[in-house]
């Protein structure tokens, strides 16, 4: 492992001195490589320097959210009739398949961002950051719709869905100069329950200083101390295939 540096340790709120983001071991981010790290900095460490690979082939819940979302995308572009899964959210689906036929409706889109935020793709060599969404929605010329199909609850998510919302609505007022307001919407299929924020650009504008923060912690990081725990190593794959000499 990486020597510890007491300057580059991860703690939760603290401003890093490093100021550029590509100087780190990981030097892209994604969302949930964010909040990977900000559980436990050394999973990260284990998936994204090490590259040591877990099989989740038998992961229920993993494949059965990968299937629902493959489904809700082949719904909305009229390839299958509704899925089980997507009856608590129907008209709401309907609707969005209506809006796609009508070309408002971008799927499965791959954005990426540089360290300003300008869009790029996945394999720009200045890329920053990766987002993926299930939908967007050019709903007017000045007002889009961010989408995202869960599997889980939202209950005790919030908080963790809703910064997801601020790198969706951030990117996506940067990737269309013309929008003034982005709603995000996060659809938990299974209990039939959303969570909804709507943002101005100029709000979005404000959040970026701390999301920001958040993944130049990750981007700049070169040291990756373990935080074994019940709860952040219940879910491990890691702790599951005994990869991980730290885990409880």
């Amino acid at each position: 492992m990486h020597k510890m540096n007491p300057d580059q340790v991860f703690v939760p709120g603290q401003r890093l001195k490093t100021p550029e983001p590509s100087t780190g071991d990981v030097p892209v981010w994604a969302f949930t490589t964010i909040t990977d790290f900000e559980m436990c900095p050394y999973k990260v460490y284990k998936a994204k320097v090490e590259k040591v690979k877990v099989d989740n082939s038998d992961n229920a819940a993993l494949n059965r959210g990968i299937k629902v979302h493959d489904d809700a995308e082949k719904f909305v572009r009229g390839e299958i009739d509704m899925p089980a899964e997507l009856k608590k959210f129907e008209k709401k689906f309907l609707d969005l398949r209506e809006l796609f036929s009508a070309g408002m409706v971008e799927l499965e889109e791959n954005w990426g961002v540089k360290q300003d935020w300008s869009p790029c793709s996945w394999r720009d060599k200045d890329l920053w950051g990766r987002i993926k969404l299930d939908a967007f929605v050019m709903e007017t010329p000045t007002s889009g719709w961010c989408i995202d199909y869960k599997t889980g609850r939202k209950f005790g998510n919030e908080l963790k869905h809703g910064l997801q919302g601020m790198f969706y609505t951030i990117a996506a007022f940067e990737r269309y100069p013309e929008l003034q307001t982005v709603q995000t919407d996060f659809w938990y299929v299974d209990k039939g329950e959303e969570l909804n924020k709507l943002y101005t650009r100029a709000e979005a504008e404000v959040l970026k200083t701390r999301v920001e923060k958040r993944a130049l912690a990750l981007t700049t990081c070169t040291s990756w101390p373990p935080r074994p725990s019940q709860h952040n190593c219940k879910w491990c794959d890691y702790k599951k295939e005994n990869l991980c000499e730290w885990s409880e």
